[in-house]
């Protein structure tokens, strides 16, 4: 499904999960490599909407990660073993973000640090942490 579906523990969240619609690239030969997505849902909160708040992840190639985090760019290495997923130390630029996507874009990045394995649905990519 697209909906978000929180997952509460004794009313608190205790995972991270990150929804994301392919908006590019082939799956065919390799999962991952070649796709660009868009953040469609973080952490069951939905998404800051509008012109500069798009946030996006891109595999350009093999062992590498790019996109926006919802105002600046960033880069940097991904390791990616069947649905394991960690991402390394990610590059960003430093523009000041207004709010709140500047919120929206700490904790994508949070969420992205956190994300420990991959599913993948048709369209969708969600990123999961423990």
């Amino acid at each position: 499904t697209r909906d978000p579906i929180p997952v509460l523990t004794q009313g608190a969240p205790t995972s991270v999960a990150v929804m994301l619609t392919r908006v590019g690239g082939d799956a065919a030969a390799a999962p991952l490599v070649g796709t660009r997505w868009r953040l469609d849902d973080l952490a069951g909160t939905g998404v800051v909407a509008g012109a500069g708040a798009e946030a996006t992840l891109e595999f350009p190639e093999e062992g590498r990660v790019a996109g926006r985090g919802s105002c600046n760019r960033f880069f940097g290495p991904v390791t990616i073993t069947g649905s394991a997923i960690q991402f390394g130390l990610l590059g960003a630029t430093q523009m000041a973000c207004p709010e709140p996507i500047g919120a929206q874009e700490s904790r994508y990045f949070a969420a992205l640090r956190a994300a420990e394995r991959f599913t993948l649905d048709g369209d969708s990519l969600r990123l999961s942490g423990a």
